[in-house]
């Protein structure tokens, strides 16, 4: 466990050879390791045949009085899988359960699998509970006709209680006419949904330890030169940062943040950035956005917001290390394909010129801005 992990008690998930072939043997415990007696537990098992694909079956057993679950006689190989779940509910929230799930395992021929997963309980407020938003990254791209909206939330749980967000979720309101809200990666535990005409709903558990919550929706865009836009934030949190892909002359600030500064992402898109610390006294309630400077429709800008900005890549927050190594092996090839793109619309736009479509100071105007996205997408 790296030093800055919160230190919350771990699940085990291993096979075991004194456990007798095609057994699980799971012992439910909670947050401080005692045994859980008298609890539902479910193991679902996972089928998948080449000729019939994958189906799915759960069964269910209680706990005994320390905390233990056997199942025996499973079948064993690679196209069955099983996973073991535990459910627990808010004292306030009865209705409300969160649900906490072993990985799926295959059974190996000659031995069994000891599992054993923690119970923690359930809160449906914050208030009490050491939670927060150690990260809200957000990324605005400006399209002809709209923006597009990119958020990415990093939560971070270092107790050992679980927040519930109960049966009516979490939420938050979105800019006027937002639309087309899509989420990230679906997890068991916790996800989002659009509501309509008031925006977005956090659903779902944070258990102890670390979650991520993505989505990005679009907002009707006007085509006009300057943007004003207000997007609230979750509860409690202690870092915002906004990232705005730019062109020459843009200008992008956030109402009590820094001022922006001119970033290069890891394949070669120029973007203005600034970042916010919060505190738990102070935390980031919203970003008030104010973008000026924006091109007017035109063969450059569709080079660069349709072009290299359509390629820019989400997920960058500051602690993903996994995510950016993976975008600097691709940064090349990438970097290629935006630049024949651009390239493309330079030799278009001296085309224009000479057949009389365009004068030679929008000629030169345009050629300049796309000479520019040019030399962003070289090597840095």
């Amino acid at each position: 466990m790296e030093d800055d992990e919160p230190r919350i008690p771990r699940d085990i998930v291993m096979d075991d050879p004194s456990i007798p072939a095609g057994s699980i043997y799971t012992s439910i415990v909670d947050e401080a390791g005692k045994a859980v007696g008298n609890v539902e537990v479910v193991l679902t098992i996972t089928r998948t045949k080449i000729s019939e694909g994958e189906s799915s079956s759960k069964t269910t057993k209680m706990t005994d009085a320390k905390g233990l679950v056997v199942w025996k006689d499973l079948q064993r190989g690679t196209d069955v899988t099983y996973a073991v779940s535990v459910a627990n509910s808010a004292p306030e929230a009865p209705a409300f359960t969160a649900v906490y799930s072993s990985s799926a395992i295959n059974l190996p021929l000659d031995r069994g699998f000891r599992i054993q997963l923690h119970r923690f309980p359930v809160a449906s407020s914050i208030d009490k509970l050491l939670v927060a938003v150690e990260g809200a990254d957000t990324i605005i791209e400006i399209r002809d006709d709209q923006l597009e909206v990119q958020q990415i939330f990093d939560i971070i749980n270092v107790g050992t209680t679980t927040w519930g967000l109960g049966p009516n979720g979490l939420e938050l309101g979105l800019p006027p006419g937002s639309k087309g809200l899509r989420t990230g990666e679906t997890v068991e535990t916790h996800g989002a949904v659009g509501v309509e005409g008031k925006g977005v709903k956090w659903i779902g558990a944070f258990r102890p330890g670390r979650s991520r919550l993505g989505y990005d929706y679009k907002i009707p865009f006007d085509g006009s030169g300057e943007i004003d836009l207000e997007i609230p934030l979750p509860p409690r949190v202690m870092v915002a940062r906004l990232r705005v892909p730019t062109r020459k002359g843009m200008t992008v600030s956030v109402e009590g943040f820094p001022a922006t500064r001119p970033e290069m992402t890891e394949i070669g898109v120029k973007v203005a950035s600034t970042l916010k610390q919060g505190s738990p006294q102070e935390p980031i309630a919203r970003l008030k956005i104010h973008i000026a400077g924006i091109p007017t429709a035109g063969p450059a800008r569709n080079a660069a917001f349709l072009g290299a900005l359509g390629l820019l890549l989400v997920g960058l927050w500051l602690g993903t290390r996994a995510h950016a190594r993976k975008e600097l092996e691709a940064s090349t090839s990438l970097r290629a394909r935006i630049r024949l793109r651009l390239l493309q619309e330079v030799r278009e736009l001296d085309q224009a010129l000479a057949e009389g479509r365009i004068g030679p100071k929008a000629h030169a105007r345009e050629r300049s801005r796309l000479v520019d996205d040019i030399g962003s997408t070289l090597e840095v």
